[in-house]
């Protein structure tokens, strides 16, 4: 996981973008994690190894010798057409492609300026729920804390497909499309905002004991009547 988000192009512009882009990926199911070149060169360079670790010792070695061969020729065939192909859900494509940009060139010369820009400002307010939900009030109320992180992802995600993507990846047109864009982003501004303010009121909220051990705060209910139904708006919003 090191080496996918480690970016060898320094990120300047695009820091907590490019930080959110290396999650997604990691995010993904495995087998929408990689292109197809990289599946068959794994799957072949395995079959090799323990074809060539096994020849001897069993009939079968022979069989996975021949079969890792033909997965690393399938490698290299889709290293040629992999552009062309439409592998997994579209969304999932662009995700590891531009995960791909990032570790390669960089994601700041890489995008439009200006997208940049919005794009970046919208990563923050990601950043900002993710660290606040590090804190030790909010692994006491894990449920919570899951669908917030959810809810956030799954939103920065929803904005980088119909920033970045075509029609394509976003199933919309382009007014729905700006449409969902701005209010997905003003959400996640706004889910930013009460989730600083929840955490404040949950550091402070009088108890008998510290820790609240996944108990429903009684002390801080204003601020979570809030929250959630910034988290509604957004869970309502999400692309499919």
């Amino acid at each position: 996981m090191i080496s996918q988000i480690f970016a060898p192009v320094p990120a300047a512009k695009s820091r907590c973008l490019s930080t959110f882009v290396a999650i997604a990926r990691q995010s993904l199911p495995l087998p929408l994690r990689y292109e197809p070149s990289h599946i068959f060169a794994i799957s072949g360079l395995t079959l090799l190894g323990f074809g060539f670790m096994t020849d001897s010792l069993t009939r079968y070695g022979g069989t996975m010798i021949a079969i890792g061969w033909a997965s690393l020729a399938l490698a290299f065939l889709a290293t040629l057409t992999q552009d062309k192909l439409v592998y997994g859900r579209n969304r999932s494509r662009l995700i590891r492609q531009l995960d791909e940009v990032r570790r390669s060139v960089g994601l700041d010369d890489s995008i439009l300026p200006e997208s940049l820009e919005f794009l970046e400002g919208a990563a923050q307010q990601w950043e900002r729920i993710e660290h606040s939900l590090q804190s030790q009030v909010w692994f006491e109320q894990d449920m919570l804390r899951s669908r917030i992180g959810a809810a956030a992802h799954g939103a920065m995600e929803d904005i980088v497909v119909l920033e970045c993507g075509s029609t394509r990846e976003a199933g919309l047109k382009d007014d729905d499309a700006d449409r969902v864009l701005t209010a997905s982003v003003a959400n996640l501004k706004v889910l930013a905002d009460h989730v600083d303010a929840t955490s404040s009121a949950l550091s402070s909220y009088p108890r008998e004991n510290f820790l609240s051990n996944g108990m429903d705060p009684s002390g801080v209910g204003p601020e979570l009547e809030t929250l959630e139904q910034c988290l509604a708006e957004l869970e309502a919003g999400k692309l499919n």
